[in-house]
């Protein structure tokens, strides 16, 4: 599973080099809101790592890349393509993983000033 959060750079390892067919292939994510099959978000995400024979690294970074404005369990598929600016999946070349997807809400501190213990 691929956990995001809201707000930050995320980082994304996978392994995508078995499946993978082209030599230098650009990688389509598409997620899909599993409450609602209709919300779809697409994006083409450069592969970051130096060992891509072992795994492929990504950043993405909300919600400057991509606006995914719902908090909650997404389902992911990553695509490979000869394309460098597609962002249909039906269009793109080769499916290479699926998967699932949670994104979390920034967490924010709460600080309280009164105490409040249980003793039995």
């Amino acid at each position: 599973m691929i956990l995001l959060q809201t707000a930050t750079a995320n980082n994304i390892t996978v392994t995508l080099k078995e499946k993978q067919t082209l030599e230098t292939p650009y990688f389509l994510f598409v997620f899909n809101y599993e409450a609602d099959d209709t919300i779809q978000y697409a994006i083409i995400l450069s592969d970051l790592s130096s060992y891509t024979y072992r795994y492929n690294m990504f950043t993405l970074n909300l919600p400057t890349d991509i606006d995914i404005k719902t908090a909650g369990d997404y389902e992911y598929r990553i695509f490979e393509q000869t394309s460098d600016s597609n962002i249909d999946p039906d269009l793109a070349d080769n499916l290479l993983e699926t998967g699932k997807m949670r994104l979390k809400e920034t967490s924010t501190t709460i600080t309280s000033s009164t105490n409040n213990y249980y003793v039995p």
